[in-house]
């Protein structure tokens, strides 16, 4: 058991060190130009908010609202939500390059030959790929966004707390941030789920393209689409099929998707995670 938890997770970390850009110092660094700019925010907008007096101004108006200071908590709150899912959410497009140039590259630039003298079976490698751009890619840059989300709130309701001599803001502010994980999370591993086939379908392409994958990935649908529309004049199967493709932040809910629907995804991306193992397997020397 532990031999095998060993393996898998040197295979984790050997992706890691092979991507650091998109495995950690993009998502870090980006969470980190958000966090100053937010810092540099709270600055100006303090010097905004001070009267002729010198007292602060705890009510603000703007497009004809206006608003009391001290009842911004969960209106700051819900911006570390929004980057949070937008982290999250970038993680899944990143994930999805990834996906599509995992294979192929070790193709193009021949490491493949290296690789396959190691002793890991093409199952392993092909899963490690597979579960390292599908699902660990996207977590990290969402765990790294809910965090880049909570500084946020609470620089920000510190800057509003000083304002109106209020705390009670910034405890209910990192209050609903770090309840809504929960149901952050929940809605990431819905839409993790939901968009398996087409990650599947990416890996698969990967492995066979002799070049150019992303022509192929999204080629081969429209052709398939087209077909299906003047032959039977329906969309069934292709409609199906660009729905799991859906990366927006409309699909992240998990209101919009069904359980029978994810087990049919789900399965048909484990068909074709062993079309991709049994190409690697067979058809290895088919290089770009």
């Amino acid at each position: 058991m532990n031999t095998a938890l060993n393996k898998w997770s040197y295979m984790a970390r050997r992706e890691r060190w092979e991507h650091p850009i998109l495995s950690y110092k993009l998502p870090l660094g980006f969470g980190g130009l958000l966090i100053v700019l937010s810092l540099i925010a709270v600055l100006i907008g303090k010097e905004l908010l001070i009267d002729q007096a010198g007292n602060w101004e705890t009510r603000i108006q703007m497009n004809g609202l206006d608003a009391d200071l001290s009842s911004l908590g969960a209106p700051i709150a819900n911006a570390g939500s929004a980057v949070t899912m937008g982290f999250g959410l970038v993680g899944l497009l990143v994930g999805w390059a990834y996906v599509l140039s995992a294979l192929y590259q070790e193709r193009k630039d021949r490491s493949i030959l290296f690789w396959l003298s190691l002793p890991l079976s093409n199952t392993e490698t092909v899963l490690a790929k597979w579960l390292y751009g599908w699902i660990l890619l996207p977590m990290t840059y969402f765990l790294i966004g809910w965090v880049a989300g909570g500084i946020i709130v609470l620089i920000s309701a510190m800057g509003a707390a000083a304002m109106v001599s209020d705390t009670g803001l910034i405890a209910e502010a990192m209050a609903i941030h770090g309840v809504g994980l929960a149901g952050h999370s929940g809605t990431m591993v819905v839409q993790i789920a939901w968009i398996a086939p087409f990650f599947a379908w990416s890996l698969l392409v990967s492995q066979w393209a002799l070049r150019t994958p992303l022509l192929w990935v999204l080629g081969v649908p429209l052709v398939a689409t087209l077909v299906e529309n003047l032959l039977f004049d329906v969309a069934w199967l292709t409609d199906w099929f660009w729905s799991r493709a859906n990366i927006s932040a409309e699909m992240m809910s998990s209101e919009s998707v069904q359980s029978l629907q994810l087990g049919l995804g789900l399965i048909v991306a484990a068909l074709m995670i062993g079309c991709t193992i049994w190409s690697r397997r067979h058809c290895f020397d088919r290089l770009p």
